[in-house]
């Protein structure tokens, strides 16, 4: 063999070992960031248009850029409508459970009254290479159940004058927006 081959094949390897390894390692980086201990709804009945709130126990086992969170709740009849996204904080990698509340969850005016499950996914980067391609680890919690009930008729009326003022009559919840868009409070398309 001569010192020229050699030397090509020894270039080769370092630039594999020094480039190519660390990006294999981060492209196999898909370890959870955090376990979630329990999670519960409060109030677990609720009327359409009333707020709920989470409380959530993790544990965090490592640092990673919070990159957004998805949250759904699903009606009875099985139409999932889109809550929006929050901001997160887990807290310190010490594997000690640690508490997250999540409130001021509006529940849609138009969902169906019945069983109903709320569901977070939160998306975390957990290296350079998951953010730069906009890969995120996705974390979507097992559903939490709720119920959604009609509101008594002492509730309807006039009765609602707190601090935001006497509620108005409600009125119709447009149609559903077109397939793909599911979830979107059902607020027609053409006035979003």
């Amino acid at each position: 063999m001569s010192r020229h081959y050699i030397k090509e094949h020894a270039f080769a390897a370092a630039f594999a070992i020094i480039i190519a390894g660390p990006i294999a390692w981060m492209a196999m980086d898909r370890q959870n960031p955090v376990e979630r201990v329990s999670g519960k709804i409060e109030p677990n009945t609720v009327n359409p248009g009333d707020e709920l709130g989470v409380h959530w126990v993790f544990k965090t086992t490592r640092i990673c850029k919070a990159a957004g969170v998805t949250v759904t709740i699903t009606d009875s009849s099985g139409v999932p409508w889109l809550i929006g996204y929050k901001g997160i904080y887990y807290g310190t990698p010490d594997n000690k459970p640690e508490p997250f509340d999540v409130s001021g969850i509006i529940v849609p005016r138009g969902i169906t009254y019945g069983p109903a499950k709320y569901r977070a996914c939160v998306r975390h980067y957990c290296n350079a290479l998951q953010q730069f391609l906009n890969w995120p680890i996705e974390i979507c919690d097992p559903s939490l159940p709720f119920t959604v009930v009609e509101k008594s008729d002492s509730d309807k009326g006039d009765k609602d004058t707190g601090a935001r003022g006497a509620r108005g009559p409600e009125g119709d919840t447009g149609p559903q927006g077109p397939e793909g868009e599911r979830g979107l409070q059902g607020i027609p398309s053409e006035h979003r």
